[in-house]
């Protein structure tokens, strides 16, 4: 009876692990065809930048996580800007990036879209999944401690889930990666078929999951650590003749879930941090995107297309004062 009873345990423990086998082998397969995906674009925005910077004397140069990405388009300010943007891209990327290029490119003004996860304590230490955002694909230009860090298990098995198994929400938006490509030869690769949304019809009726807030902000700790900051502002204040730090227009959901949650006093810190330093920044968080006649944000935090082109003309604008 006990033999019995030992092998049926030894068969389940087998059986478990080989579907464990199976499961992570699929995870693995699927996730690399999303970061084949993703590195595409990246390789093909490389392509893109080095053609660029071999046309041109000089350049001016956007820099940013998927903020800056789906918000500025390059092409609209002149024909010197370029956006080198990418997902969860982080400070400390940008930083590698412009410190690779730093001897063979001429830069005019920088323009450094600014999120809270470029002020963590620390990239490496006590990280959750993909936590404190990073792109990845920065080993490409020079590898450390931070460009070679991955992304767990666990975040990958969240990618491949989103992927093949949509939420209702997301099929009903057309939620995709489809829509996500390069889109012109100066770095613009905004989400243009992406659905806008009606932000504040979907918070306040809780149709839609919002955590963007809790994202951006993870790991972060008063003081605020400006270290990583202070290394791009140094040799980016070196390299061209105007740094300009930015903060897009973000929904009126974020800011409530922001106070909700008491990370606007940690936000305001930032804000501080940045004003007693010698540099330029715009801060467009709270502007008023409600009187446009269309839907600007596609989640709480992302500009839509419509959003792009319109925000594109008021920094223009700006930038010309």
């Amino acid at each position: 009876m006990m033999k019995s009873f030992f092998k049926k345990i030894l068969l389940f423990f087998i059986l478990f692990l080989f579907s464990l086998f199976i499961i992570s082998i699929f995870v693995k397969k699927n996730f690399q065809n999303v970061l084949i995906h993703e590195r595409d674009v990246f390789f093909k925005k490389i392509d893109f930048f080095n053609n660029f910077i071999n046309k041109n004397d000089s350049i001016n140069l956007i820099l940013g996580s998927s903020l800056a990405e789906s918000a500025i388009i390059p092409d609209s300010l002149g024909a010197k800007w370029f956006s080198f943007t990418n997902p969860a891209q982080n400070i400390y990327e940008s930083y590698k990036f412009i410190d690779h290029f730093k001897s063979i490119i001429n830069i005019d003004t920088i323009i450094v879209v600014l999120q809270p996860f470029d002020f963590p304590r620390s990239f490496i230490n006590n990280r959750m999944n993909s936590l404190p955002f990073l792109n990845g694909n920065f080993h490409l230009f020079g590898k450390d401690s931070i460009t070679l860090l991955k992304n767990s298990f666990k975040y990958e098995l969240q990618i491949i889930k989103s992927k093949n198994f949509p939420s209702i929400f997301d099929i009903l938006e057309n939620n995709n990666r489809k829509d996500y490509k390069v889109w012109t030869s100066q770095g613009f690769s905004g989400r243009i078929n992406k659905v806008p949304i009606n932000i504040d019809s979907l918070y306040y009726s809780r149709s839609k999951p919002m955590f963007n807030h809790l994202k951006y902000f993870y790991g972060l700790k008063s003081p605020i650590n400006m270290k990583y900051f202070d290394l791009f502002n140094d040799l980016s204040t070196k390299i061209s003749g105007k740094v300009i730090y930015l903060f897009t227009p973000k929904s009126k959901p974020y800011h409530i879930d922001l106070v909700n949650n008491n990370l606007d006093k940690l936000m305001l810190e930032i804000i501080d941090s940045l004003n007693y330093r010698d540099i330029s920044v715009l801060n467009f968080e709270h502007m008023d995107t409600d009187r446009f006649n269309f839907h600007w944000y596609f989640d709480e935090t992302h500009n839509s297309y419509n959003g792009a082109k319109n925000f594109t003309k008021i920094l223009k604008d700006r930038l010309k004062k």
